[in-house]
């Protein structure tokens, strides 16, 4: 079900709605990053009950969920104190997070030029979270949370119940159909991409884009 929702949301535009997560829960771990997700406004805005009704209906579908809590920002650092609180008390399931988004602090530049390339601009403003999506060592998340070693805690246990084995001893590639023409194939992915790249920077005049890409196939 993993690979399902993976494949799933690489496919289509790094989008997965609800319930095709929910249809495909079985046998997994949910871990809902609070700050990134539909919960954060509904506790914003005093929501409370929404948002615990929210998380019993993900909850139902999964064989365990954890909300997980961050501190990479301001924001995070002064909402935990209040949401670690109220989960508590509710008796649900948290755990600590860190998102990466480069290994070492100074990797920053790049990861912000690539991002500037990816949104076509010239120069984008990185948030304060974002500045701090560096790897970082169990000692250094340990002193992050430590005022909250339950959090930790979950975490290590998360990870000692994932059990993942990879055999590179042989290729693992995937499967197409051999009815299909590789060169139509490859035209027809081409001129899906041609036309996302087009219409996300407001491109109306096309006819250089085709031609260079008739002439990169032909």
């Amino acid at each position: 079900n993993l690979m399902k929702l993976s494949s799933h949301y690489m496919v289509n535009d790094k989008h997965i709605d609800l319930d095709t997560i929910l249809n495909n829960s079985i046998g997994l771990l949910g871990i809902i990053p609070f700050s990134e997700s539909i919960l954060y406004p509904m506790f914003k805005n005093k929501n409370v009950n929404a948002m615990l009704q929210h998380i019993n209906i993900i909850s139902s579908s999964f064989d365990q969920l954890y909300i997980g809590l961050s501190k990479q920002s301001n924001e995070e650092r002064e909402i935990i104190k209040y949401i670690y609180q109220e989960l508590k008390e509710k008796k649900i399931n948290m755990v600590a997070i860190h998102k990466i988004s480069y290994l070492d602090p100074f990797d920053i530049d790049v990861y912000q030029t690539l991002k500037s390339i990816s949104v076509g601009a010239d120069n984008v403003i990185l948030t304060e979270k974002e500045k701090n999506q560096s790897f970082q060592s169990i000692d250094e998340l340990e002193f992050i949370f430590s005022d909250y070693p339950d959090l930790i805690e979950n975490t290590n246990i998360i990870a000692n119940k994932c059990n993942v084995t990879i055999d590179f001893d042989k290729y693992h590639l995937p499967k197409y159909s051999t009815d299909i023409n590789a060169d139509e194939y490859l035209k027809e992915l081409s001129y899906k991409g041609l036309q996302k790249r087009l219409k996300l920077n407001n491109i109306s005049n096309i006819n250089p884009y085709i031609e260079r890409i008739n002439y990169e196939l032909a």
